[in-house]
């Protein structure tokens, strides 16, 4: 450990020794003040209580030009990571500064490692490690491979649809009961804007509240990639249609569930809910069928009776309808938020959260937006006319433009 410890503080005095220079280039010893503070962060680095100090001590060392830290930080992601709080800066052991490190040193073994661990991670950190790849400022110009290391981890969350943002049980406390917000944005979205930040030209990014329209530019970017790589290109991703659409822009024309099986009985029957409240009968028919209107009644009607058909251990659900404008019909995807925690804090109430937007946009220039929010309890949201008629107008007011409506609810405090 001494010897250890000794080489530890030779190579900060080195680093120091190389920073520390004269007028006249000649290097300057550093002080007996300096390889103490040297010698602290290093105690720090190794043995510091809490995540956050051990990483603001490894910052503060490669600031010097000691570059040993990152393999002691590589190792700390290796370690189980605490769930993410609702206010991350508020947490001691967050791994968020960890993984920004870990992107901004610059050095290969850490964007090694990043790419390891991103499929083991739950979005919310998946989101941090594809942003961290590719950080808004470096520190400094890095080598090519780790450049390009950290656009293939970029590329390789295209595919990941999962919402960055995930949802906390009350059961953790403080940190429970936070809903993501409505039509958030997904890990695949984190990667693009993350690509089109470093390199605009290679990756042009042209946001859009529907997700289905920012799908095609992702499998674009993706094959920009491939090509550059000397791969083949992916075909675009299909997108169903029905006859019906043609007559009236607002038809389902295909049901996509992200995440997991379907309800069971989905689409057509559903189960018996999970309570007696429940308004319509047993093996009631799904509101929202394939070649049938999309209307506001009919989603918040569908939205509810999913909800009440997901089995206990659900969280919630994240529903979209979304059409593009060129009449093939209205796309409903539907995914699963988690799992709830099972175990309940005790001094902590099981309410339902949602959230609700919609959005129609022609020429990227909005026509309708409507959103609401913070929904606690009961049905009466469900079932209140205002909100059914507010969506179906919007829905009609537009035919031919981009629209996108998106539901999230959580259990939460």
């Amino acid at each position: 450990m001494n010897a250890f410890r000794n080489r530890s503080i030779v190579l900060t005095l080195g680093a120091l020794i190389g920073l520390l220079l004269s007028d006249r280039g000649l290097a300057v010893a550093p002080s007996k003040e300096e390889v103490a503070d040297a010698a602290a962060l290093w105690r720090e680095v190794r043995f510091g209580k809490d995540l956050r100090s051990r990483v603001a001590s490894a910052q503060k060392l490669l600031a010097g030009g000691d570059a040993e830290v990152v393999p002691l930080m590589v190792r700390e992601l290796g370690k189980p990571l605490p769930k993410r709080h609702y206010d991350p800066d508020l947490w001691a052991d967050d791994a968020g500064p960890l993984i920004e490190f870990l992107g901004a040193c610059g050095d290969l073994r850490a964007m090694q490692a990043l790419a390891i661990r991103l499929p083991q991670l739950t979005p919310d950190f998946r989101a941090l490690i594809v942003a961290a790849a590719i950080p808004k400022a470096p520190r400094q110009p890095w080598p090519a491979e780790v450049e390009a290391l950290g656009e293939k981890i970029a590329v390789s969350a295209l595919d990941d649809r999962a919402l960055a943002f995930e949802p906390w049980p009350p059961s953790a406390g403080n940190s429970g009961g936070t809903t993501p917000e409505a039509g958030g944005s997904r890990v695949c979205d984190v990667a693009a804007a993350a690509l089109a930040r470093r390199w605009p030209d290679r990756y042009p990014l042209v946001d859009s509240p529907a997700k289905l329209e920012r799908d095609t530019q992702l499998a674009r970017f993706r094959n920009t990639w491939r090509i550059a790589q000397g791969l083949k290109a992916l075909p675009a991703p299909e997108r169903s249609g029905n006859p019906a659409a043609r007559d009236n822009a607002n038809v389902i024309a295909e049901f996509r569930w992200i995440g997991g099986e379907p309800v069971a009985g989905f689409p057509g029957k559903l189960r018996q809910p999970r309570d007696s409240s429940y308004p319509f009968p047993v093996e009631a028919q799904f509101a929202m069928q394939v070649g049938q209107p999309l209307t506001g009644k009919a989603f918040l009607t569908g939205v509810e009776q999913l909800q009440r058909a997901l089995a206990d251990e659900c969280l919630g659900i994240a529903v979209s309808a979304e059409r593009l404008g060129d009449r093939r019909g209205i796309v409903v995807e539907i995914e699963r938020l988690g799992l709830r925690a099972k175990s309940k804090h005790a001094m902590l109430e099981m309410v339902p959260k949602r959230d609700l937007s919609l959005h129609a946009v022609v020429n990227g220039t909005p026509v309708a937006q409507w959103d609401e929010g913070g929904f606690d309890g009961g049905q009466a949201f469900f079932h209140d006319e205002k909100y059914a008629k507010g969506m179906g107008d919007a829905l009609q007011a537009a035919p031919d433009a981009i629209v996108g409506i998106y539901f999230q609810s959580a259990l939460g405090q």
